[in-house]
């Protein structure tokens, strides 16, 4: 975590938004990381799984609790958590805690009732965006490699307006009082290219592993 922040801490600060593909689900609160102590930011979840985990058999840094390691950064305001619909290891009490401390789930069925732009544009842009996508958030027909394969996820179309909505709304507000695309260089961990990987390489990847599999 430290070699993270001592790595993109100085990038961070001089504007560079980091792009990463194909990370664990314990790299987002590494990227995170950066921003603590250097200005306040919001965070946006799109997953099948809130990920609030405080821990699992002593484990605080595992697949289950990147989120709950993402809110215990005093830098992170609003942490809004879109396309749940699997409960994962989560359990009652991991969903309490997350609304306790000020998380907004929006479920997937939220956005197909009441579309992603609505939710697009109901996001703050008051402060940085830093954007954590796990392909599993959208559905199966959309991303099948994935390794938790849950009907009823995003479209591409959804997980896209989402994902690039932030910008989209800071150009549409038309202020001419500043620039606001390099004021807002920093929505960051836009993950769009592994959307664009998984479409493009699913049947590959599940080719290569039905081959592997076979004697």
């Amino acid at each position: 975590m430290g070699d993270a922040a001592a790595v993109l801490g100085p990038l961070v600060k001089a504007g560079v938004v980091p792009i990463v593909i194909g990370d664990m689900d314990s790299v987002p609160p590494m990227l995170v990381a950066p921003f603590d102590g250097h200005e306040d930011i919001n965070v946006l979840q799109i997953d099948a799984h809130i990920d609030f985990r405080d821990e699992i058999n002593g484990r605080r840094d595992g697949f289950s609790s990147p989120m709950r390691r993402v809110r215990d950064y005093a830098c992170v305001h609003h942490l809004v958590q879109v396309g749940a619909r699997s409960i994962g290891s989560a359990r009652r009490q991991e969903v309490e805690a997350a609304l306790k401390a000020g998380n907004r789930i929006v479920t997937a069925w939220d956005v197909h009732e009441n579309g992603a732009k609505s939710i697009a544009h109901s996001l703050d842009l008051s402060r940085r965006w830093v954007v954590s996508l796990d392909c599993d958030g959208m559905d199966p027909s959309v991303a099948p490699g994935v390794g938790a394969i849950e009907p009823g996820g995003l479209t591409f179309m959804q997980t896209a307006i989402l994902s690039l909505g932030i910008y989209s709304l800071i150009t549409s507000m038309q202020y001419s009082g500043g620039n606001w695309p390099g004021l807002f260089a920093g929505v960051t961990i836009v993950m769009v290219p592994t959307v664009a990987l998984y479409i493009f390489l699913s049947e590959r990847m599940i080719s290569g592993i039905t081959m592997g599999g076979v004697k």
